[in-house]
């Protein structure tokens, strides 16, 4: 007699002998992550004792109105001493006669509300940033295998307002030396993945197909700003140089020509490229020595902000001061403390300089109306930054890199992973999901489990329980497609066929949420539009100049273009990085990894079994190796076992027809 014991909120629940708990443990070859779903029993019937009314919070009695049933509860199931379900999830399904569970196992709680949720890859939230320049640094091969973030060596081409699939205007676009004037970044897809380990606790594992996913990137097509996004110290203080009596700070820049370059001919001015809202933070102390005479008072000391225009000039009504206050004097000494922030709004082309001192002569009266005192700059901490827009990273600012990946779900992403490896999930092991390559039981035939003798046979004659000859969901054609945008003519999707009339015509397998965009076909290299050019035509008739239609140049950053996913492929000779579609056509893919389930499916055979399998046999089962059956003279692949408490399991079971070619 089978011995067994229920545990659920670790209190052992009452079991009599018409308690029998039948497992469902699955394979997933033929799932994706959206469709795995945790090996579960079968509705477990408990008698309605004292004890067990007890255990669900007496949720057979409406007046309590228990909210027992409305939670999941842990659960823990023994059988002959094997611990078959170690970690279950127990669910009170309803109560009748007899009270009825559910459990399931295999997926862990953080796993289950991952792929129950609508978490995005943008609601990932790290603090890993960019600096986003104007005039990035092309990789090596070295840089990008080392960085999970770069900038790639040919990223984007001006759209000019013409359609993509006008390749003329393209290669027009790049006779004449069109391209962007920057880039934006790309990430790779390992940083994504152990991204969404860190905050969800979940590990999706492509371990075994490593030298695909490592090469595949995909590029921030938004730039939002947030908190990261402050600018550092955008300026460096190189010191000051006395003018009249006046200090004025000189400079060096910090971003690499992000936010402000220094004027040309002049080391105390900074001038920005385009529009710009700026702060400058000053806690400046000034020491001023008389040297014939004692201090009267002090007039007009100030920190200063000189704002100059284009041309040079000043703007004399964008002056901005800041009074010093007197914090320390005695007869011959004073020292001047101004602290506090001055916003300050620049045009293109402006221009601004940092001034300490006084906007007039002899500031500062002795008692013999004298001028003779020096002065000294102490304390001078300051900082210039470059006040983020609400809309887009600007030069110089940080590119907060999580919240500008696409707006994609997260079990999507995987799904287009595992897709483009030609990979499916195991049953999870907490929270870790390993993915293999569909090839895999295939590969494993000669580590293959003999289950000749286990076979209960139904028949005389020896032949299957059952036989069936179509796989559900698969039709004769069989879509894979890349998201259609851009006038996409679907030269990257693919399909594979199953030869059998009674199946439907066709049927789309999945639609992958990213597109692919256009490429150099002699080169491979991407063609993403991130500009658009308002002078297309004047271009075209020998102009060299592209002019913009939008003013603000963080505005030339579309956002409207669609999430891509692409690999890093050489370009602008072997030691620097590029981007392009090079092994993302799925019609390859299919015919590279998905052959042995397209030669399985032309001729599929699904056989069920009845099978002498103990408990531990159960536990121990392994969808990665094949199930050898002498007396059909085959392998199979195990689709589904459903366990019973008498040691016997009904067994589904793919033959496994092999391609070879």
């Amino acid at each position: 007699m089978t011995r067994q014991e229920l545990y659920i909120d670790g209190v052992l629940a009452d079991i009599d002998e018409q308690t029998n708990v039948t497992l469902n443990v699955a394979s997933n070859l033929f799932r994706d992550i959206t469709q795995m779903v945790g090996n579960n029993s079968y509705t477990i019937q408990l008698p309605p004792t004292n004890h067990n009314k007890r255990l669900i919070a007496d949720a057979d009695i409406i007046a309590r109105r228990s909210q027992f049933p409305y939670l999941r509860h842990t659960a823990k199931y023994i059988r002959d001493g094997v611990p078959v379900i170690p970690n279950g999830i127990a669910v009170l399904m309803g109560i009748g006669e007899r009270i009825e569970i559910v459990i399931t196992w295999g997926v862990s709680s953080a796993l289950s509300s991952l792929v129950e949720g609508d978490a995005n890859l943008n609601d990932i939230n790290t603090d890993d940033t960019i600096t986003f320049v104007q005039s990035p640094t092309i990789p090596t091969w070295d840089d990008f295998n080392a960085n999970d973030m770069v900038y790639p060596y040919f990223f984007a081409l001006a759209d000019y307002n013409k359609p993509l699939e006008e390749t003329d205007k393209w290669n027009e676009a790049i006779s004449h030396g069109w391209t962007c004037g920057w880039k934006r970044p790309v990430v790779r897809v390992p940083f994504i993945l152990r991204a969404i380990y860190q905050q969800y606790g979940v590990t999706f594992d492509f371990s075994e197909v490593e030298d695909v996913v490592k090469n595949l990137v995909i590029p921030l097509v938004h730039d939002k700003p947030n908190a990261l996004s402050s600018t550092p110290d955008a300026v460096t203080l190189q010191g000051t140089t006395n003018v009249d009596g006046e200090f004025r700070f000189s400079f060096t820049s910090d971003n690499g020509g992000g936010v402000f370059n220094p004027v040309t001919g002049t080391a105390t001015r900074l001038q920005v490229n385009d529009p710009k809202d700026i702060t400058v933070s000053f806690d400046t102390d000034v020491e001023v020595s008389t040297l014939d005479g004692i201090f009267l008072f002090i007039h007009q000391t100030a920190f200063r902000v000189q704002i100059y225009d284009a041309n040079n000039n000043p703007v004399d009504d964008a002056t901005l001061t800041q009074g010093f206050r007197i914090y320390k004097r005695n007869e011959t000494t004073m020292i001047l403390r101004a602290q506090g922030t001055i916003d300050v709004s620049l045009q293109t082309g402006w221009s601004v300089e940092l001034r300490l001192g006084w906007e007039n002569p002899l500031p500062i009266y002795t008692l013999d109306y004298g001028n003779s005192f020096a002065t000294t700059l102490l304390a001078v901490p300051v900082t210039i930054k470059a006040n983020g827009s609400e809309e887009h990273v600007q030069f110089g600012q940080e590119y907060p890199i999580t919240s500008n990946l696409p707006e994609i779900k997260i079990t999507d992403f995987v799904k287009t992973l595992a897709c483009i490896t030609g990979t499916f999930p195991l049953q999870p092991t907490g929270d870790v999901v390993r993915f293999v390559p569909l090839s895999t039981p295939w590969q494993n035939i000669n580590g293959a489990v003999d289950w000749t003798r286990r076979v209960i046979p139904a028949y005389e004659d020896e032949r299957p329980r059952s036989m069936a000859y179509t796989m559900q969901g698969y039709a004769r054609d069989n879509n894979y497609k890349w998201k259609d945008v851009d006038g996409y003519n679907g030269e990257l999707d693919g399909t594979f066929v199953v030869p059998n009339d009674n199946l439907a015509k066709s049927r789309d397998v999945i639609t992958l949420p990213f597109a692919v965009p256009k490429t150099n076909q002699r080169t491979g290299e991407a063609r993403i539009p991130i500009y658009e050019i308002s002078n297309y035509d004047e271009l075209a008739a020998g102009g060299t100049t592209p002019t913009y239609n939008i003013d603000n140049a963080a505005d030339y950053l579309c956002t409207a273009f669609a999430e891509r996913v692409v690999r890093h492929i050489a370009g602008g000779g072997t030691a620097r990085v590029a981007i392009g579609t090079d092994g993302l056509s799925l019609q390859s893919i299919i015919d590279e990894r998905y052959r042995n389930i397209e030669a399985a499916l032309t001729q599929a055979v699904i056989i069920k079994e009845r099978v002498r399998l103990s408990d531990v046999d159960v536990m121990e089962f392994d969808a990665t190796k094949p199930v050898y059956l002498a007396q059909y003279g085959a392998f199979f692949a195990v689709l589904n076992i459903q366990s019973n408490s008498d040691g016997t399991a009904e067994v589904e079971m793919l033959a496994m027809i092999s391609n070879n070619q």
